[in-house]
């Protein structure tokens, strides 16, 4: 197992490897018994299209399970030990399997904070304006929600968990310390915070990941991200300012 260990700091602050690490992620390299999921479990959650690591093996091998599915298979554990149907988790995964760059709302978003991603990125994302020329029906990148956030936590090293709502299957909502400013930059705190006060089931994405991480969760930088008030947030906005 040693050797499909991923050393965060190669990545930590590294924007220019999001494809590199996308296709790291993708290789196939844990075997079914790597994952802490009775076989019965494991055949019925294929069965039933919850899980898929359909791909060609040689004859007489075995299936391979890839960074993602590892993560989502994990998940998928979680969920179903919180009570989650089949057909909940379905959702769960319509959501988080989602491309990313054929989000038009999200693109918009990416444009419309180029600058923002620019500082965010130290420097090293310096064609940002090639956004406005983008067409989402010419788009051939296909990464995952899922797959985006694995990246995240790889680039800031922060722990990040994802929040499930029963009630509310088409939405996860993730967050670090870093998302946090994220949804502070796109004003978005106050959907944040009626989400966050909301029940729901709490996944911890870098518990999972630091199986696979050198180091293992200790490589994540701890600290819990708090959801400011209106007064918090406008105090900590005019502190950033250097406001008087």
């Amino acid at each position: 197992m040693s050797e499909y260990k991923l050393d965060i700091l190669q990545f930590k602050g590294n924007f220019d490897k999001a494809f590199y690490l996308q296709n790291k992620f993708n290789e196939r390299v844990f075997s079914k018994t790597e994952i802490d999921v009775v076989y019965s479990d494991f055949t019925n959650w294929e069965r039933n299209e919850l899980i898929d690591i359909s791909h060609k093996v040689k004859k007489g091998g075995h299936k391979k399970l890839s960074y993602v599915d590892y993560v989502w298979v994990s998940i998928v554990k979680q969920l179903r030990g919180f009570g989650f149907s089949y057909d909940e988790i379905k959702a769960v995964k319509a959501f988080l399997f989602t491309n990313v760059f054929h989000d038009k709302e999200a693109l918009n978003e990416l444009k419309n904070h180029k600058e923002y991603i620019f500082r965010k990125s130290e420097g090293q994302l310096d064609n940002l304006d090639q956004l406005d020329e983008v067409d989402l029906d010419q788009v051939d990148w296909s990464v995952s929600f899922l797959e985006f956030l694995m990246i995240n936590a790889m680039f800031f090293a922060q722990q990040t968990v994802l929040q499930c709502f029963k009630n509310q299957l088409e939405i996860v909502i993730p967050f670090s310390i870093n998302l946090i400013k994220d949804y502070e930059q796109v004003k978005a705190t106050d959907v944040f915070a009626n989400y966050i006060n909301k029940s729901h089931v709490c996944v911890s994405l870098t518990d999972i990941m630091s199986y696979f991480i050198e180091g293992g969760e200790k490589s994540f930088q701890t600290g819990f991200p708090h959801v400011l008030s209106h007064e918090e947030h406008d105090i900590l906005k005019a502190i950033r300012h250097n406001y008087n």
